[in-house]
C-alpha cells in the first residue's frame, strides 16, 4: 500500500541507522511468551504465567546488561526496562512503555532514556482496515522542544507480506523532503519465513547521492516455532515494527554483512521444547552471550 501523506504534508520517518539495525538484531527473541519456564543456567522449572521475565547479556570482560519485562493481565508486554553497563563507563537505563488500542494493537510507545547519548522518544503507529501497519511517526527527545526531531516510516505490502519499510528523517532545522533516508526490503522462503533483509542507507558524499547496502540473512531449523506472536517482540527481531508476522520455524542464525565484510552474527540455542535459551553474538571478533529466563 502506498504511503498516504500526513495532514501537514510532511513525509517523516522512524529514526534508525545501521548501528540501530544491528542493535535490533541483538535483541532477537527477547519479547516472547512461552510454554514453560526454562533457565539455561540451571534454574528450576516452575509453573506460572509462562512469560519471559528477564534476559542477561555478558561480554568477555564479565560486564553485563539486564532486561526485565512486565505484562498486563492478558500476558502482553507493557513495560521493558534495560540497564546496561556494557561498553560504557556509565550505566545507561532504557524504559519502554507500550500502549494499546481497543483491538489490542500497540498504537504508541514511549521510551525514556537516562545516562545515554540517546534521546527520549515517542512513536505512534497507524493501521489500515486489513490490520496492516501503514505508517508510523516518531518524535525524538519530546521533553526538549528546541531539539525535537520528527521522523516517519511508510510500509509496503504484497498481499499479506511486508515487502518494504521506507524511512524519512528530519534534521535539526526541521527540514523535510520526500526523498527516503533508508529502506528495508524483505524476501521470504517457501515456508514464509523471512530469509533476507536488504538495509539500504541513502546519503550524500561530496554532493553526490549514494547508498550503502547491509544484507541480513536468516537460517532456520525444521522444527515448528512454539512461540506465540507478540507484535512488539517481532518488531525487534526482524525490524518489521508491529505487523502480523510469525516465523514458522526456529531461527538458528542471523548474519549481517556489507559487501564482503561480515559485521556480526547471531546464533541461537534451543532446549528440548524448542524454546530459545541462549544467544551468542559475534561482532568483529568480540562475543556477547545472552541467557533467557522464563516464568
Amino acid at each position: 500500500m502506498p504511503f498516504t501523506p500526513l495532514p501537514n504534508k510532511l513525509q517523516l520517518s522512524t529514526a534508525t541507522n545501521k548501528a540501530v539495525v544491528l542493535f535490533l538484531g541483538a535483541m532477537a527473541l527477547c519479547l516472547f511468551s512461552c510454554k514453560k519456564e526454562f533457565s539455561y543456567e540451571g534454574g528450576p522449572i516452575i509453573s506460572g504465567n509462562n512469560l519471559l521475565i528477564r534476559k542477561v547479556t555478558y561480554n568477555a570482560l564479565g560486564d553485563s546488561s539486564v532486561t526485565t519485562y512486565t505484562y498486563d493481565s492478558l500476558k502482553r508486554v507493557i513495560e521493558v526496562i534495560s540497564n546496561s553497563g556494557i561498553g560504557s563507563a556509565d550505566m545507561s537505563s532504557f524504559t519502554t512503555r507500550l500502549y494499546r488500542d481497543v483491538l489490542g494493537r500497540v498504537d504508541s510507545v514511549y521510551r525514556e532514556v537516562q545516562g545515554s547519548v540517546f534521546t527520549n522518544s515517542y512513536v505512534r503507529y497507524y493501521y489500515n482496515l486489513e490490520n496492516q501497519l501503514t505508517y508510523s511517526i516518531e518524535i525524538r527527545n519530546p521533553l526538549n522542544a528546541q531539539q525535537t526531531l520528527i521522523d516517519s516510516a511508510a510500509y509496503t505490502y504484497t498481499g499479506d507480506a511486508l515487502t518494504a519499510k521506507t524511512d524519512y528523517f528530519s534534521d535539526t532545522s526541521r527540514q523535510y523532503d520526500s526523498i527516503p533516508d533508508q529502506q528495508f526490503l524483505y524476501t521470504y522462503d517457501a515456508g514464509k519465513n523471512i530469509q533476507h533483509i536488504a538495509f539500504i542507507n541513502y546519503f550524500e558524499e561530496n554532493g553526490i547521492k549514494t547508498s550503502i547496502t547491509t544484507n541480513i540473512f536468516y537460517t532456520y531449523d525444521n522444527y515448528t516455532n512454539p512461540l506465540p506472536q507478540d507484535g512488539y517482540g517481532y518488531a525487534f527481531f526482524v525490524n518489521l515494527s508491529f505487523i502480523n508476522y510469525l516465523h514458522r520455524n526456529n531461527i538458528l542464525s542471523v548474519q549481517s554483512s556489507e559487501a564482503d565484510y561480515i559485521d556480526e552474527t547471531h546464533r541461537y540455542e534451543y532446549n528440548s521444547a524448542h524454546l530459545p535459551v541462549k544467544e551468542i553474538l559475534t561482532n568483529q571478533g568480540t562475543n556477547f552471550t545472552t541467557y533467557y529466563y522464563y516464568k
